[in-house]
């Protein structure tokens, strides 16, 4: 790891700082986070990290190297490690030799892990020498690498409540939350109850994105022919998936459908605007998805994608829909005709809105990075 550092601010402020190096004799408690991979795992993991760097942490984000993860680091001027973590299980070994020896030289106080392949070696190399291991599990139920990873870990925070039992008895477990960008709250207090237009966001998801996207494309040409008061109101702002933004493009098209009425896009980097702006979502129930529509006050329709781990996304849905905040509908079955109708029940009920906003905005954690960082600081505290 390189020595560039990061102070961050917040309003802790000097008595944060001063507590944080505390519990470490004076110096600078040192903390690995392993947030590679995704944006799912980075974002939440580099909100964790300026607040640990705001609370007087020494932090070094662990990433695998991929070209992928430039877009998702960006801000971050901390630390920054190439693990050279793959997919394949061949790979291990290697990878874990070479955060072994970077952890030998730098010794770490903890290692965060949030997940993905990406954690697996750092966590082994951080078992290896004896330095405690946090997780955050983002889904209703750990993935793969979590559940590897939880025999030896020190604690975990959660982000549903409904993982806590799916995790070791004798293993701490704290409900804190989602790490997300603060920006995303930027819509919460909107009303967005305006009877002259009814704005419907779509979140395809990076992966598994092309038969919801067929779905969707079908239920507005529906909605076109058979609430043709609606259509006239509507406006779609789809994200697609930058791997399928053409094919749902040419699929719009051939449907006679554009603007003013539709707008596709492939990824966007606007995600608080665009909940913001919103009335109401259609989206994969990944963990950050839940959340961030949680914290931003949008409801929604989940349609997990299937036959994932676990079958977590379903696990996720299920809970958001629970707490009022949405409904949820599996992908096998749902038809554009359903779906249209569904839109146009919501569109049309303003009072089934308010109340959806309201049960989401109760689910969410707008603290959840302060609260993991607490959990981090305080594994510490109890073992340096």
């Amino acid at each position: 790891m390189n020595e560039k550092t990061t102070e961050g601010k917040s309003s802790g402020g000097t008595s944060a700082s001063s507590s944080a190096t505390a519990m470490t004799g004076g110096r600078r408690p040192r903390i690995a986070l392993a947030c590679g991979g995704t944006g799912g795992h980075t974002f939440p993991g580099i909100a964790t990290a300026r607040v640990l760097a705001a609370r007087g942490c020494d932090v070094a984000l662990l990433q695998a190297g991929r070209a992928v993860e430039a877009r998702t680091f960006e801000g971050w001027d901390g630390e920054v490690f190439n693990t050279g973590a793959r997919r394949s299980p061949a790979s291990i070994p290697g990878c874990v030799m070479r955060v072994w020896r970077e952890f030998g030289r730098r010794r770490p106080d903890a290692l965060v892990v949030m997940g993905s392949y990406t954690s697996v070696p750092p966590a082994i190399a951080a078992w290896l020498r004896g330095i405690p291991v946090v997780i955050h599990e983002a889904n209703a139920a750990p993935g793969a690498a979590n559940a590897f990873i939880a025999r030896f870990a020190a604690a975990a925070g959660i982000a549903f409540p409904e993982a806590k039992g799916r995790f070791p008895r004798r293993m701490r477990t704290e409900d804190v939350g989602m790490p997300l960008r603060a920006e995303f709250a930027k819509g919460a207090g909107a009303t967005r109850t305006s009877p002259d237009r009814f704005s419907l966001l779509v979140m395809g998801g990076s992966q598994g994105a092309l038969r919801l996207n067929e779905i969707v494309v079908g239920a507005v040409a529906s909605i076109r022919e058979r609430h043709q008061e609606l259509f006239q109101r509507i406006k779609v702002t789809h994200i697609a998936g930058t791997r399928n933004e053409g094919a749902a493009r040419a699929m719009y098209a051939a449907a006679g459908l554009g603007d003013p009425s539709v707008e596709v896009v492939g990824f966007s980097n606007e995600m608080a605007r665009l909940y913001a702006e919103a009335d109401f979502c259609i989206s994969r129930a990944g963990a950050s998805s839940c959340m961030e529509l949680a914290l931003a006050g949008l409801p929604a329709l989940f349609v997990p994608l299937p036959h994932l781990a676990a079958d977590h996304q379903t696990l996720n849905a299920r809970s958001m829909a629970e707490r009022g905040g949405g409904d949820w509908l599996p992908q096998d079955g749902l038809s554009a005709e359903t779906l249209a109708d569904y839109i146009a029940g919501v569109a049309g009920d303003q009072a089934r809105r308010r109340s959806m906003r309201e049960a989401m905005l109760a689910a969410s954690r707008p603290d959840a990075a302060e609260r993991f960082a607490a959990l981090v600081l305080d594994v510490v505290g109890k073992t340096v």
